[in-house]
């Protein structure tokens, strides 16, 4: 981003507060370092937009009206050493721009030290993301506590109202979920919704990833595939529905379901899993870039095994001993080469 100046519509979707997390750490980081003279042509693009809109702009900062009046008083304080001159109104306005930015910062940078990366996505809904090599937990307003797995992102009500309890998941994660009969706890995912009562359960549904799953550890949920709502899936303890996102088909079977949620205390487990998918994982898991090129015929490689407090090298040795994986590093980039015929 150049220094002196914000693309219009990353402006625009930072004050109707739909940046994405990524988004928004570039305008932080414009904020927390931006010149005087950028910020108040950053005050001035402000202004434009809220005559545009009508005075109207969707900023929800969790924030009641005396504690934003508390710091821009402190933050009035700290800037009269700069001796800037500006009309009661951009004064204020600035404040407000300010204080918006520095609370949200701050929330990110919490998110950070607790591994997960935080969002205010509306006036009911957070946001939970967890970065490569990063993991979380969150706990709902109804109890209910959902443990995220690396490169996952949980959508989810400030408060439960209404007749449901709905969120949805991209990625993996286990829901202890708190039992309550009037309201059903619905997991929504771009495959499939999952509804239960009060159970604990895995879901796993990755972008891109060749299978998705649903474990349940005791209790029962039923799952219902978007593509035929008809088509739905009763689970109790021990039981596995795997999706082929390739050809949509499904597969319910026994499993140990402790072992096949071995991802929460650490252990990287794989039971059949095409050998590119165990790659996105490894990415996932140890924040790596891995370049795939085309063509290897990585799908049709099946991996089986688990490694706790292993390196990432260490399970690339592990893959190459027992399938023959050829891979290459670069500058810190891992680039696959091939297969060991």
């Amino acid at each position: 981003m150049d220094r002196n100046m914000l693309p219009d519509d990353l402006l625009k979707k930072f004050y109707r507060n739909q940046c994405s997390p990524g988004e928004f750490r570039e305008i932080a980081d414009w904020l927390k370092n931006a010149s005087r003279k950028d910020q108040l042509s950053f005050l001035g693009q402000h202004s434009q937009f809220i005559r545009q809109e009508g005075g109207h702009q969707n900023i929800s900062t969790e924030m009641d009206f005396d504690e934003i009046r508390k710091r821009i008083q402190t933050m009035e304080r700290r800037k009269k050493a700069y001796r800037l001159i500006l009309t009661r109104s951009a004064r204020v306005a600035a404040a407000v721009i300010l204080v918006f930015g520095i609370y949200h910062l701050s929330v990110f940078l919490a998110g950070r030290e607790n591994g997960t990366d935080l969002k205010v996505a509306g006036t009911r809904d957070k946001e939970c993301h967890t970065g490569y090599g990063e993991k979380a937990e969150v706990t709902l307003d109804d109890g209910s506590t959902v443990k995220l797995n690396a490169g996952s992102t949980l959508t989810y009500p400030r408060q439960f109202d209404g007749r449901e309890r709905v969120i949805s998941l991209k990625g993996q994660a286990l829901f202890e979920v708190a039992r309550d009969s009037l309201k059903p706890f619905i997991i929504n995912t771009s495959l499939f919704k999952v509804q239960v009562l009060g159970t604990a359960f895995d879901v796993r549904s990755f972008d891109g990833d060749h299978f998705s799953s649903v474990c349940v550890l005791h209790g029962t949920v039923k799952v219902t595939l978007l593509r035929d709502e008809k088509q739905s899936y009763f689970l109790t303890k021990n039981e596995q529905l795997t999706i082929d996102t390739r050809d949509g088909h499904v597969e319910k079977k026994q499993v140990n379901a402790r072992i096949s949620v071995a991802w929460i205390n650490g252990i990287l487990r794989f039971e059949q899993v095409p050998m590119d998918d165990v790659l996105k994982q490894l990415e996932r898991w140890y924040n790596v870039k891995i370049n795939i090129p085309g063509n290897l015929g990585l799908d049709r490689v099946q991996v089986t095994g688990q490694h706790k407090d292993n390196g990432l090298y260490e399970v690339l040795e592990a893959l190459h001993f027992t399938h023959g994986l050829q891979y290459q590093v670069t500058r810190g980039e891992i680039r696959i080469t091939g297969l060991e015929n």
